[in-house]
């Protein structure tokens, strides 16, 4: 007999975020605003930056650092005091390669979606 699983029920602000990251325009905006906050010393190298839709991030000039958007702190962690759930996701501001680890371990975490 093989059990179906149910999709996990999202809170209000998880579907927000998630929506947030589904559109292209959306994205793009919330990942700026966090490149404005940057350190001054920092900004430049991420204007204009390479936007990459489909890995959630814009990658400085250097192809070296990028800014990181993700569900939420830990996104294969439930959500608590220390890994809060915002509407608009988390923007981190990592090397690249540290990037496309977690993105890993997310997806393998989802079981590959």
């Amino acid at each position: 007999m093989s059990t179906i699983s149910e999709p996990p029920v999202l809170t209000f602000a998880e579907g927000m975020a998630v929506a947030l990251a589904r559109d292209p325009d959306k994205l793009a905006a919330r990942i700026a605003r966090a490149r404005n906050a940057l350190s001054p010393h920092l900004r430049p190298g991420f204007k204009p930056g390479a936007f990459e839709f489909e890995k959630q991030r814009l990658v400085d000039s250097s192809g070296r650092f990028c800014l990181q958007w993700k569900l939420r702190r830990d996104p294969t962690a439930p959500i608590s005091s220390k890994n809060q759930q915002t509407h608009i996701g988390v923007v981190e501001w990592a090397s690249v390669e540290r990037a496309d680890a977690m993105l890993a371990a997310t997806q393998s975490a989802r079981g590959g979606r």
